[in-house]
């Protein structure tokens, strides 16, 4: 059993690569779960929306008070039963987000996040490891740009916020070497998918 999250800049390949191992750990007959922050349950996917997508504009205030709400409320109905219940969890994001996003990319206080997050996630809901796709702001512009316009509330800011957040998540691995695996995201994704293998293989997850 294992829980592992995924982080990174937006078109960063993370959606891939979690494609990628989920296809792996069904040829291995192993049972996880699948999800994704903002969003994982009912409740999660409508503040998804209302977060992403910028109908009204919202302070980050409550923008980083919603997304904790989704958090939360995807803990005690996904995460936690299912390794309650033996099962890996794959997830699209978790807590560093809220820490790079909101914290270093929104300017709010970094204690308040931090604060925040503790409150929100159980400290006993610890991934096991966090695999951070890595890449300079300029290649998330140019894939932004082949994808077309986009109406995602974090898409649209500037190259700045984004350099905040990719050196806030680049802090967070340096200070956690440990538990943090980082990935250059301009590589092919086959070998993504292997430099992945290989790490969850030498922590003794997978087998050879």
């Amino acid at each position: 059993m294992a829980f592992i999250v995924f982080e990174g800049l937006d078109h960063s390949g993370k959606s891939t690569l979690v494609q990628s191992l989920s296809k792996e750990l069904k040829n291995r007959n192993i049972e996880f779960v699948l999800t994704r922050e903002p969003g994982g349950t009912t409740l999660g996917e409508k503040i998804r929306e209302v977060v992403l997508h910028p109908y009204d504009p919202i302070s980050p205030e409550v923008e980083i008070l919603l997304i904790s709400a989704s958090r939360r409320d995807h803990i005690e109905k996904v995460i936690m039963p299912s390794l309650e219940g033996g099962k890996w969890v794959i997830c699209d994001r978790f807590w560093p987000s809220t820490s790079a996003f909101q914290g270093a990319g929104r300017g709010l206080p970094a204690e308040r996040v931090k604060w925040l997050n503790q409150f929100t996630v159980p400290e006993h809901i610890a991934p096991d490891l966090w695999v951070l796709l890595d890449m300079p702001v300029v290649e998330k512009e140019r894939r932004s740009q082949i994808q077309g316009p986009s109406s995602d509330r974090f898409e649209m800011q500037d190259k700045i916020f984004h350099q905040r957040v990719r050196e806030s998540y680049l802090s967070m691995a340096k200070e956690n070497k440990d538990s943090w695996f980082v990935l250059n995201a301009l590589l092919p994704k086959e070998e993504l998918k292997k430099q992945v293998l290989e790490e969850l293989k030498k922590r003794k997850w997978l087998h050879r």
